[in-house]
């Protein structure tokens, strides 16, 4: 990702997508891309959030309100809450704060289809003001893959200057979602002139949360009866997540180690 931003004097980046007072992986993500391009001297990083993500009629609490970690901690990243699914008169807010920051690239976060009505107005009305705007995919056929999803998504990212992706799985249906537009695969972030550029980046590690030095592993296996090696899965189980590979592979790896040993 560091490689993708180009040597400026001065430059103000936004990261859009759920700051840090909200739970989930895409909240990590976008805190944790803050927190890198932030480290790039000369660069001014923002943070413009949600303040409601989805539609009220979804019950579901997504703050959290139990965590004690002040993950922007050290940082100058700025964060802003700001835009609410339910109210359309934010979504123009939006835009007018984030140009009122003379930002010169903001970076959004496309996690799920049901954002593409939000988030198209304000990709449209940023790219028109002379904002570079990526959109970094976290996917592009939802699992679902019904038609309502496929007209959100185009909907939402199909204005956009510039794509991420982290799989060429993406990068293939994102060529098939829109097969007229003129696409190219870029591994080091260099722009194309006459085409869209899409960036292929691998997925990054997260570094928010560091061990707690004071944790003895040995005595917590043994607490809870656990083998030498753990596997510890987070998120819903579910087939897209991919956890009945991860367990394929690891059965592999002990195969393979018991052969070694015998």
């Amino acid at each position: 990702m560091l490689s993708m931003i180009n040597a400026m004097k001065k430059q103000i980046v936004v990261c859009f997508g759920p700051g840090p007072k909200f739970k989930g992986g895409i909240q990590n993500y976008n805190t944790s891309l803050a927190l890198a391009l932030d480290k790039i001297e000369g660069t001014e990083v923002h943070i413009v959030s949600w303040t409601q993500q989805y539609p009220a009629i979804i019950p579901r609490e997504f703050v959290d309100k139990s965590s004690k970690t002040d993950l922007l901690s050290g940082s100058q990243v700025q964060v802003k809450y700001i835009t609410n699914y339910n109210n359309p008169f934010t979504w123009q807010e939006t835009v007018n704060y984030i140009r009122s920051l003379g930002t010169s690239k903001v970076i959004i976060q496309w996690s799920i289809a049901l954002q593409g009505l939000p988030i198209g107005y304000m990709v449209k009305r940023l790219k028109r003001s002379g904002i570079e705007v990526i959109l970094d995919l976290h996917f592009v056929i939802q699992k679902e893959n019904s038609k309502i999803d496929k007209y959100f998504t185009k909907r939402g990212i199909g204005k956009a200057s510039t794509y991420i992706v982290h799989a060429l799985k993406t990068w293939e249906e994102l060529r098939k979602l829109y097969p007229e537009k003129k696409m190219e695969l870029s591994y080091d972030g260099a722009r194309s002139k006459d085409q869209t550029t899409v960036i292929k980046l691998f997925h990054p590690i997260y570094d928010l949360f560091k061990p707690d030095p004071q944790f003895d592993v040995d005595r917590f296996k043994a607490e809870n009866h656990l083998r030498k090696n753990v596997f510890l899965f987070f998120g819903f189980i579910r087939k897209y997540k991919g956890l009945h590979q991860a367990i394929e592979a690891f059965a592999k790896v002990a195969e393979k180690e018991m052969m070694f040993r015998s």
